[in-house]
């Protein structure tokens, strides 16, 4: 026998069962393969119209079909005698085509069957899957399993080669209909970033085992998912592989856009079990503008600023069962291992909302937090590890990335938070809103805390727990050791909350520093109960001095069945007494701020006196002016001018205030604030007469026994 190289490329192989026989016709050869296997051929394996590559159909249907349907059909056409052993070279130069015959490619890296597509004319060769010849002619391949193979176009994941045409070439010529792209166990370079389109999942054969990294040439990130507000990306996953850009920094900047995957205006987007690791760039992952992300048993590893970012507009973002493990950088300020945030200011409408970060472990970041969120609505950590940071985890309202940032709706529940070898610490969780803008709806709940709290020497106000700026809160059930200034601290315009259930543990500040278990640090704190806590260090040289700190007179607290077991020597169990509802040893003269219904306990500790006025919102008995302020007749905003006693911070919502020279014939004007903001503050009722630099008091407190 000859080859007929431009009839049929052939090559005859060893294997006798591909040796061709008489020619069949396609009515012969349909006879031959049976049933099942005409009503595929029907289905377009051999006619290529109804089914071509190029047509919007899923990659696991055939052209291309399922694969066991396949190999079967390919066993019986080959012992009919109408399967050709060719190789691309042949096919590209075959001027002869024949649409009866199964061209079986043995090229390394390529193998695989096609057909001949005689209706086809305008597709373009794109190595993998369609290869034009010479003449014209379309070849397809007949893929029969359920991923197509970044192989077939060209990629030699041979730590060397510079692979990001090949495998840019593969995700470009991928279905309409999308499909999964194998990249089989090899290094991966690239030397320019990859454009991912939708539809889209890359398949690994295991992070220990695929890799995707930096060629030399590269400047940029590896993937780069760019949708736009217009034409958003969807439906991309990763699976079972390595992202590796350069080699993470431990001085300097780090390069910028040395990203290992950045998405923008994407939904639907998956990791899971990928490693992104030795990080040049600013992110190993970033996201922003996009929706329904999940991150699933993956790991994050050396990286030079940010492990995972999510920035504006982000929604539905759930982060589960990760590590992340080692930011580099020893020169920066700071550094992330997971956060919320931006990169410019007022660059959308909100910014993250519905952020679920369960059962993850957050390690080495001694520069910086474990866990962050700069704002955000429906924020969720639970359940997570995090060992040897700066700080545990950081909610907070930072930043101008949005023009009205809210913080709002935080559950921090469940998680162990560890501070390691990374300095001294310095919160092991804190919330802060902002004065004019509090944090809302936080609940701090069953979570275990070792270490942080401030430094042993210093004086700071920083706690294990610490609240600034928040209204309607929870801290309950939680359990701090060894902290270093305070267990739980409320600082600023803090207000409507719990503080309950919680064990306060060894102080490792001991009596050194003026250290307490619960600390209320400023003024503005209202509407709060502090009860059924228990301050028991098992350590004598670890207890703090005070049981509950109050610093300011201007609090409206309520305190509770509170056991202060052990304290350091000379410290007592209340330190600011006289501006709490405790240990009166006769009816409070001075101080004392509370509301209706408050309940004032006697120096045994019993409730004796109720506070029965005012009847709506907060009095007290300090009678100082705590601030100057203005306001013009027929107005009901006042504004504050001039610290006195205290600032704005000292007219929460709800006090009962009277303004001096306001009121009707220049009598003093009695009203309650509706709304504090900042220097702007609302009364209930308007002003009859214009002021200007008046005294500002607070109404006085009715006590009955």
């Amino acid at each position: 026998m000859s080859e007929d190289t431009n009839n049929h490329a052939m090559n005859r192989p060893e294997d006798e069962s591909l040796v061709l026989g008489k020619r069949m016709s396609r009515r012969h050869l349909l006879a031959s393969i049976g049933a099942a296997g005409a009503a595929a051929a029907a289905g377009g394996l051999l006619a290529g119209a109804s089914k071509s590559y190029g047509q919007s159909i899923p990659a696991t249907n055939a052209v291309y079909g399922k694969a066991g349907a396949h190999s079967a059909m390919m066993n019986t056409m080959n012992a009919a005698g109408c399967m050709v052993v060719t190789t691309y070279a042949d096919l590209r130069a075959n001027t002869l085509p024949d649409a009866n015959v199964i061209y079986y490619v043995k090229d390394a890296g390529h193998e695989g069957h096609f057909y001949y597509d005689a209706t086809d004319v305008t597709t373009p060769d794109n190595t993998g899957l369609v290869l034009v010849s010479t003449s014209g002619a379309r070849f397809k391949r007949i893929v029969e399993t359920e991923s197509i193979n970044v192989k077939w176009f060209g990629a030699a994941g041979d730590d060397a080669t510079d692979d990001a045409a090949a495998i840019q070439t593969a995700i470009d010529g991928m279905p309409a209909g999308g499909g999964v792209l194998y990249f089989p166990p090899g290094i991966y370079r690239v030397g320019t970033p990859l454009s991912v389109s939708s539809n889209l999942t890359f398949q690994g054969a295991g992070l220990s085992v695929t890799t995707i990294r930096e060629h030399g040439s590269l400047t940029g990130r590896i993937f780069y998912i760019a949708g736009s507000a217009g034409s958003r990306k969807s439906n991309i996953a990763f699976y079972d592989l390595t992202i590796r850009n350069g080699t993470a920094i431990t001085s300097g900047n780090p390069t910028i856009s040395r990203d290992g995957v950045r998405a923008e205006y994407a939904d639907g987007l998956t990791f899971v079990r990928c490693m992104f690791t030795e990080i040049q760039g600013l992110y190993a992952l970033v996201v922003k503008y996009c929706t329904n992300v999940l991150v699933e048993d993956c790991t994050f590893y050396r990286w030079s600023y940010g492990a995972m970012m999510v920035m504006v507009e982000c929604e539905n973002i759930i982060v589960t069962g990760s590590t992340f493990d080692t930011a580099t950088t020893t020169s920066a300020g700071n550094a992330y291992t997971f956060a919320t945030g931006g990169e410019g200011t007022n660059e959308g409408s909100f910014l993250v909302k519905n952020v679920w970060v369960t059962n993850n472990k957050f390690l080495n970041n001694p520069a910086w937090e474990g866990l962050d969120t700069h704002g955000g609505e429906n924020i969720w950590f639970l359940d997570n590890y995090i060992e040897n940071c700066k700080t545990g985890i950081l909610a907070a309202i930072g930043g101008s990335f949005v023009a009205n940032p809210v913080l709002r709706n935080v559950v921090i529940e469940g998680n162990v938070v560890v501070q390691g070898t990374g300095g001294n610490g310095y919160y092991g969780i804190v919330v802060q809103g902002k004065d004019t803008s509090p944090a809302e709806g936080v609940i701090i709940n069953r979570n275990r805390i070792t270490g942080f709290g401030g430094t042993v020497e210093s004086g700071d106000t920083i706690g294990a727990i610490s609240l600034h700026s928040v209204r309607n809160f929870s801290i309950t059930n939680n359990t701090a050791d060894e902290y270093a200034q305070n267990g739980i601290i409320l600082y600023y315009y803090t207000n409507d909350g719990v503080i309950g259930g919680n064990t306060l543990r060894n102080c490792r500040g001991g009596k050194t520093v003026s250290t307490a278990a619960i600390r209320l640090a400023s003024w503005g704190i209202y509407n709060c109960l502090i009860e059924n806590n228990t301050v028991s260090p098992t350590d004598a040289s670890k207890r703090p001095k005070f049981g509950i700190r109050a610093d300011s007179r201007f609090l409206s607290v309520q305190l509770r069945n509170n056991a202060i077991k052990h304290l350091a020597a000379g410290g007592t169990a209340y330190l600011g007494a006289a501006n709490l509802p405790v240990q009166w040893s006769a009816a409070p003269t001075d101080n004392l701020t509370q509301k209706f219904g408050d309940m004032i306990c006697n120096a045994s500790g019993k409730p004796e006196w109720y506070v029965s006025g005012p009847a709506i919102g907060f009095g007290s008995l300090y009678t100082g002016v705590v601030v100057t302020a203005s306001i013009n007749a027929g107005s009901a905003t006042l504004t504050a001018l001039n610290t006195v006693n205290a600032d704005y911070r000292g007219l929460p919502e709800g006090m009962n205030i009277t303004v001096a020279g306001a009121g009707a014939g220049g009598a003093a004007l009695n009203a309650r604030v509706i709304k504090n903001s900042k220097t702007t503050i609302e009364l209930d009722a308007a002003a009859t007469t214009t002021v200007t630099a008046a005294n500002v008091t607070y109404q006085g407190l009715t006590l009955t026994s």
